[in-house]
């Protein structure tokens, strides 16, 4: 089966100011989304939605870890330059 996770970020203020934030909703939609074509593919999933720990990357690992995860696939929604150059890739730091 394929686990399906997203995890909502802690509201950073400054950091937040640099580009809107889509909310929970809209990340549960593609999450059901892309659930409903694994299904239609034959592919078994759940959805898992978690709240930021020390990281999103963080939240990510230990998911991983403790459902012993073979892979792990990290998409994220579209950043602005400046957000992207002063936080980096969400993907990197789970590699890290």
């Amino acid at each position: 089966p394929v686990d399906l996770v997203y995890v909502e970020p802690r509201r950073k203020p400054v950091i937040d100011s640099l580009q809107q934030r889509k909310g929970k909703d809209d990340a549960r939609i593609v999450i059901e989304k892309t659930q409903a074509k694994l299904k239609t593919a034959g592919v078994s999933s759940s959805i898992h939605l978690l709240s930021e720990t020390l990281s999103v990357a963080h939240a990510i690992s230990e998911f991983a870890e403790n459902k012993k995860a073979i892979f792990t696939i990290c998409v994220a929604a579209k950043r602005s330059r400046t957000r992207k150059l002063l936080l980096g890739s969400t993907a990197r730091q789970v590699l890290t």
